[in-house]
């Protein structure tokens, strides 16, 4: 038994899913790129146009075969996605119930909240963290202080944060948004705001991308000149704001940031040249900071590939077998008394521990070349994904769209393993199963 909607869909009682006829899925207007082959080539494609500008020397030899596994890695992924077909087979697209949509609206939003509230707890008072500290003091602190409960729950709920704008939009498709849109939007950004205030530049591109993903399928982004000369803008306004911040707390802790671009982690493998060392060395106030910025920037971008070079280079030892790319899960069971800490794991393998080491980085450390058959698995997994966000299932959609972020930036970094990737993913893929496999009776 099936009942009937205003809007000619049907509702199946047993899922609380509707159904309801489609002529053709295919993608439409800026949708098309989100496709995953799309992202993966424009990653590659932004990546080697950053390598071009970068004003750097690679400081280590290169050898044939860390590129021939990046080759191979792409090249199983690309496999794996060209092994689905471009639209499912089935004839009726799944749309969850705007009812379910409203009641995980403000559920995502209580737990988002709630979430940010622990975070903010341990942080403040469980890791007596205080307001403008400096990045490394306070990074020390939250090192030395270790998990705890209150930081577990944390890591739990506030990555449902994200859910929260794709929820809020998924509610309002077709209408006339108001004030609670900003407000959606300020909560899915919370976790990147936190992040960004501990120096962690990855967590807050992942939010700021995450909300375009958003926007993007569901058709509030246009691309306009204003548009893009806005967000332009602002983009650049943060990214200047941020090295404005770090360069005053290097200060104030007696290090100078010239050290940073030649000395810090992300230098190791992409120093200045000689260029771009005597003009950032000559020049004085705003213009230090855009020079330092575009610098920092470059090479932070960038050095993730040379990371892996120089890692599968002194690689000797056995693999981790997931401890590194999930190792969320890792520190979980470790925490209950089960196997050893993922960081004591991943130091003893890894020739520098902490560094970006592109998205294959953590794959090999676990895997080594067993890990192509996986990577084609998850190529695949993507594809399908897409096809079934292409027909408005929401219950997919929010776990794709951060997948897609993955994919954009695996020339840089990891996102399942940094920037708190496995906790979002745990998040949305618990949506994606309770909203999507558990029956449910009506309630209406």
């Amino acid at each position: 038994m099936s009942i009937r909607t205003n809007t000619n869909a049907l509702v199946n009682p047993s899922t609380m899913r509707l159904t309801r006829p489609v002529a053709k899925a295919a993608p439409l207007g800026l949708v098309r790129h989100l496709a995953p082959e799309r992202l993966a080539l424009y990653g590659i494609g932004i990546y080697l146009i950053m390598f071009i500008l970068a004003p750097v020397v690679i400081t280590i030899p290169l050898t044939l075969e860390p590129f021939l596994y990046l080759f191979c890695g792409y090249g199983c992924i690309f496999l794996g996605m060209a092994a689905v077909r471009d639209l499912p087979k089935a004839q009726h697209s799944p749309v969850l119930a705007p009812s379910v949509v409203n009641v995980w609206f403000w559920m995502s939003l209580t737990l988002g909240i709630v979430g940010i509230a622990f975070k903010l707890f341990d942080r403040f008072s469980v890791r007596a963290a205080e307001v403008g500290a400096n990045v490394i003091q306070e990074r020390e602190a939250m090192a030395q202080a270790g998990a705890n409960g209150v930081s577990v729950v944390a890591a739990v709920l506030y990555p449902f944060c994200y859910l929260v704008f794709f929820l809020y939009l998924a509610r309002t498709r077709g209408k006339k948004r108001d004030w609670r849109f900003i407000a959606a939007l300020i909560i899915s950004l919370a976790p990147g705001v936190i992040a960004i205030s501990m120096g962690g530049r990855s967590g807050f591109m992942v939010s700021i991308a995450f909300a375009t993903f958003c926007s993007i399928y569901f058709g509030a982004f246009r691309i306009r000149l204003r548009t893009v000369i806005i967000s332009a803008v602002v983009f650049l306004i943060l990214i200047v704001i941020s090295s404005v911040v770090f360069v005053n707390r290097m200060e104030a802790v007696k290090v100078d940031p010239m050290f940073t671009v030649y000395e810090s982690g992300y230098a190791f493998t992409d120093r200045p040249n000689a260029w771009a060392g005597a003009a950032l060395s000559g020049s004085r106030g705003f213009v230090f900071y855009i020079y330092f910025t575009v610098l920092m920037l470059l090479q932070y971008f960038v050095h993730g590939v040379f990371e892996f070079v120089y890692q599968y280079q002194h690689f000797s030892q056995a693999h981790l077998w997931g401890a590194d790319t999930f190792s969320a899960y890792f520190k979980l069971f470790h925490m209950l008394g089960f196997g050893r800490d993922p960081f004591d794991l991943t130091s003893s393998v890894s020739p520098r521990t902490g560094i970006y080491t592109t998205f294959f980085g953590p794959v090999f450390l676990d895997f080594g070349w067993w890990a192509m058959p996986l990577l084609a698995l998850f190529g695949a997994a993507l594809k399908k994904m897409w096809c079934q966000a292409l027909q408005d299932d929401y219950s997919v959609a929010p776990l794709y769209l951060y997948l897609a972020i993955v994919v954009l930036f695996m020339p840089v970094t990891n996102l399942i393993a940094s920037a708190e990737g496995m906790y979002v993913i745990s998040a949305l893929f618990l949506f994606w199963f309770v909203t999507a496999f558990i029956p449910r009776s009506v309630s209406r």
